[in-house]
């Protein structure tokens, strides 16, 4: 992932051409992290789609490329830590449900 000075000030200027572009070199990489922690395609795509949204709602301005990147990355793992949250309060462990189907 290469983001440039020329880009990330261009970001900060709020150029939709550059969040396009921003899109464009960041969005696979955010997914594979995504991905490495969900193990789910569709839910890493979107969590890093979820992360650019977030992105273009607060207008955040960066100093540095490794502040934009930094926030990107950070947002994406807190969204894949809270889907992996939630994904493990609907699917309770298989031993405690074997358990309990046994028991019947």
């Amino acid at each position: 992932m290469h983001i440039t000075n020329d880009l990330l000030a261009r970001i900060n200027d709020n150029d939709p051409a550059a969040y396009k572009e921003l899109y464009e070199i960041t969005f696979t990489p955010l997914t594979v992290f995504a991905y490495r922690m969900t193990d789910n395609e569709d839910e890493s795509e979107d969590i890093a789609i979820a992360a650019f949204t977030r992105l273009l709602s607060k207008n955040l301005i960066f100093e540095a490329v490794e502040q934009l990147k930094a926030y990107l990355y950070i947002s994406v793992r807190n969204s894949a830590l809270n889907y992996l949250r939630v994904a493990k309060k609907e699917d309770p462990p298989e031993e405690k449900t074997a358990g309990r189907i046994a028991n019947r």
